[in-house]
């Protein structure tokens, strides 16, 4: 639901696979929020004062549902730690809507945790 605050969401990632998840915006009555001229924009960062980006999402759009998703190779260029609650497994994203008026707002941001790949 669109609101006043981005959805907190946290993403387990596996390192070394292909990721996607989707979701659909719906205004305050509920209806799906209809999509044409919107673009969509998420970065992976070890914090949020980090300048360098870690990773960014790819997002496609189809009947009004958004798809954002890491290609294996690109999660496969990410550090992580032996354990998920190790520091060095720990990530933030955001993502962010740009409506077709150019306003944009940020809908969901959170934690992502990437776990270690064994398999090479």
């Amino acid at each position: 639901m669109i609101g006043s605050k981005a959805a907190k969401v946290t993403i387990y990632v596996k390192q070394g696979s292909d990721f996607a998840a989707q979701f659909q915006l719906k205004d305050s009555t509920g209806a799906v929020v209809l999509l044409a001229g919107s673009a969509f924009a998420g970065q992976i960062r070890k914090t949020k004062q980090t300048t360098t980006t870690a990773a960014s999402f790819t997002f496609t759009i189809v009947a009004n549902t958004v798809t954002y998703s890491l290609a294996k190779e690109v999660s496969s260029g990410m550090v992580a730690g032996e354990l998920e609650t190790d520091d060095a497994s720990k990530y933030v994203y955001d993502i962010e809507w740009t409506k077709p008026s150019g306003v944009v707002e940020r809908i969901q941001e959170g934690a992502l945790i990437l776990s270690r790949e064994v398999t090479r």
